[in-house]
């Protein structure tokens, strides 16, 4: 029996994502879980959400692996979405809800309405040093990555803020693609330019001096995730721009699904004669 690959990320790893930049675009292409599962000879379970948080990713995983047997999984990897985000279980199923996780229960919001970016990455680390503990309590195989920068998007919706909303809607899912695009065609002000990289090295300290920042171990890919810090997430390091669909959208297309699969693989230290998961390389 094929040892399980099991996954759960954000909409840079979710099966069923379709462009809301590009809606008439068939964006069923391979997603890097299966191809990676592919390349472990594994079998996939991806319980990847699109918009999911840190909570959605941490709980599906977690609950999942309770269902499974221990000796069937071969890896588990959570892909680390944006700080901000908040993950809920929606009420409109009181009637069949149960504490195992199902995936259709959950929703999730693009901000979190309380607190504030420190309090957010902090929340982070947290579960990302709380993953790490249950995997290495139960003994199963695990590596975490930083799919998506933890607070980019923040920068850029605070930015936005400062600009009464003036450039685009508060709901318009292009924001933080419409401002990359500012960023690189330098139509940021020089003070935007200042708030920005003096924000970035502000939460770049928030980062390091987290509690958990020495605690969490060789098992994550990338950790501190921060260039900054020496660490990278895997949208700024591998999804580039000829990996992206469009100018406006920058989730990856089939070729940049294939180039995550392929960077995760080429760090997981894995013996195909083996059949075995090594230590981080």
């Amino acid at each position: 029996m094929d040892k399980i690959l099991l996954i759960s990320g954000c909409s840079y790893s979710d099966v069923q994502w379709t462009s809301h930049l590009h809606p008439d675009m068939d964006c069923s292409w391979p997603k890097w879980p299966e191809l990676l599962a592919k390349k472990l000879d594994m079998k996939c379970i991806n319980l990847s959400k699109s918009g999911a948080g840190q909570e959605y990713i941490y709980s599906s995983l977690v609950d999942t692996v309770q269902t499974l047997n221990i000796n069937d999984i071969g890896l588990v990897i959570p892909a680390w979405s944006t700080a901000p985000r908040r993950d809920f279980i929606d009420l409109q199923f009181p009637s069949n809800y149960k504490s195992t996780f199902l995936r259709s229960h959950w929703n999730n919001d693009r901000n979190d309405l309380r607190g504030g970016i420190e309090y957010w990455i902090d929340r982070s680390i947290r579960y990302y040093y709380a993953f790490q503990n249950i995997c290495e309590n139960l003994g199963v195989t695990y590596r975490q990555v930083q799919m998506i920068n933890l607070y980019k998007g923040w920068l850029w919706e605070q930015i936005r803020n400062k600009r009464q909303k003036s450039l685009v809607p508060q709901n318009d899912p292009t924001l933080m693609h419409q401002y990359n695009d500012l960023n690189s065609n330098g139509l940021l002000t020089k003070e935007e330019l200042e708030w920005k990289e003096r924000n970035k090295k502000r939460l770049t300290k928030q980062i390091h001096n987290n509690l958990y920042y020495n605690k969490i171990n060789n098992n994550f890919i990338g950790w501190p995730m921060i260039d900054k810090l020496d660490g990278f997430d895997v949208q700024e390091t591998v999804v580039t721009e000829q990996y992206k669909i469009s100018k406006i959208e920058p989730h990856p297309n089939a070729k940049g699904q294939e180039q995550i699969a392929q960077f995760i693989f080429d760090r997981l230290g894995y013996s195909k004669g083996l059949n075995k998961i090594g230590v981080y390389i």
